[in-house]
């Protein structure tokens, strides 16, 4: 869907944009298979609001990895929406240990804040928007397919996937486009609205209810983000 764009866009090299690059990829494939993971186990909402922890990610990757870090008041609001959400999903996965599924739903909202840090890092040092999803992405799709080859797939679920493979394609496109005006913490807690706008999503199209301990973890992390675009904004 990308690739047409290529020719036509400026693409920048240096060690430090392929050292960082190198980076995104592996914290890409590592976010896919833990994600995978979840979803195999839990609902998609459980598991969209699990990484709706991200922001804490996000916050303490940019104090480490940025010129410009996190405020201590976005580190304290960010760590009390993780340890919440955390506390209120990890009884959403019914055929994973407690451990299992915090220790993914970890891996999984660190690999979020991280690979939305790792972006603003590649933006700042004049990476296109195109030029960073293309690379990062078709190296982490060719390792994904050596790991995981696909194995009796049906056509009839094709149209599907392309649907999907849209969706993510827009997503990651557009928090690129984010960073290229705002910060990876200001960037991060606005995606992290998104358990919300997936449960309406169920309500409209499935008329289906997702559990009061999920819709509780969906208001807290959003809480989270209201305080911490605040803290940001002052």
């Amino acid at each position: 869907m990308v690739a047409p764009a290529a020719p036509f866009v400026g693409w920048t090299f240096s060690w430090h944009i392929a050292a960082v690059l190198g980076a995104s990829v592996v914290v890409m494939i590592v976010t896919a298979v833990a994600i995978f993971e979840l979803f195999a186990e839990g609902s998609a909402t459980a598991v969209t609001a699990g990484t709706a922890v991200s922001p804490l990610a996000a916050v303490l990757f940019s104090s480490l990895l940025l010129p410009a870090g996190g405020s201590t008041g976005e580190i304290l609001a960010a760590t009390v929406v993780a340890i919440a959400v955390l506390a209120a999903l990890t009884d959403s996965f019914a055929d994973l240990t407690r451990g299992r599924a915090v220790t993914l739903l970890a891996i999984s909202a660190a690999g979020n804040g991280l690979l939305t840090v790792l972006g603003k890092d590649l933006v700042d040092a004049g990476a296109g928007v195109i030029e960073i999803y293309l690379v990062r992405t078709s190296l982490a799709a060719i390792i994904l397919l050596a790991l995981f080859p696909p194995r009796d797939l049906p056509a009839r679920e094709l149209p599907r996937m392309a649907a999907r493979a849209s969706a993510i394609t827009a997503s990651f496109l557009l928090i690129l486009v984010g960073l290229q005006r705002g910060s990876a913490t200001s960037v991060q807690t606005m995606v992290a609205t998104a358990p919300l706008i997936l449960i309406g999503a169920e309500l409209v199209f499935r008329r289906r209810w997702p559990s009061g301990r999920v819709v509780l973890a969906s208001f807290v992390a959003l809480a989270g983000v209201a305080v911490v675009l605040g803290s940001s904004a002052r």
